[in-house]
């Protein structure tokens, strides 16, 4: 008998999470979509003399995002059953979040810390080759050589601090295929 080598795709996601193993025939067709949840619960209320006044704490927002994937291609779920249920991990998007840089400033802080290894993208926003522009990166804070000449636009991957929220999985027996998903929403302790 011949020795098979396994082979390997040519192609692998960028989907990372501390714990979670992602076999490869269940990581073709991964759509990732997030939305934004607004912490700050506000009212406005009237003050004695009429006035419009907003009430409430204001902590910001943070981010749940929504992976699945479904097709006759998916043979395998990922391994989820590590995820802690209820205490926080580490998430690496494959989604990008931006930020721009108007025309004449020279510095962004972006609003996450990038996936490390990752590539950050900076371009004219006009240009449709989307030729890079020179920057160095300090943490969040993102510094170009020179003041932007025009408006550009930057683009990242998050690595996010996430709690799980919710997962799932199918299989249509006659079928032979596999559908996941999984639900994380950014963590703030």
């Amino acid at each position: 008998m011949i020795a098979r080598t396994p082979e390997r795709l040519p192609w692998t996601s960028r989907l990372r999470a501390d714990l979670m193993v992602l076999p490869v025939g269940a990581m073709i067709g991964i759509t990732e979509s997030r939305e934004e949840i607004d912490l700050g619960l506000k009212t406005i209320e009237r003050s004695l003399n009429g006035t419009a006044v907003e009430l409430g704490v204001l902590f910001g927002t943070v981010f749940r995002n929504s992976l699945s994937a479904s097709g006759p291609a998916l043979r395998w779920t990922p391994a989820l059953s590590r995820l802690p249920r209820t205490g926080p991990f580490l998430f690496d998007s494959t989604l990008h979040l931006d930020a721009a840089i108007p025309a004449g400033a020279s510095s962004v802080t972006l609003q996450r810390d990038v996936v490390p290894g990752s590539r950050v993208l900076v371009f004219r926003a006009w240009d449709r080759n989307e030729a890079p522009v020179p920057f160095t990166l300090a943490g969040r804070v993102l510094t170009l050589a020179a003041p932007a000449d025009t408006d550009l636009y930057v683009a990242y991957r998050p690595r996010l601090t996430v709690v799980l929220k919710n997962r799932g999985s199918s299989a249509p027996e006659v079928a032979g295929t596999k559908d996941w998903t999984l639900v994380v929403e950014e963590y703030r302790p």
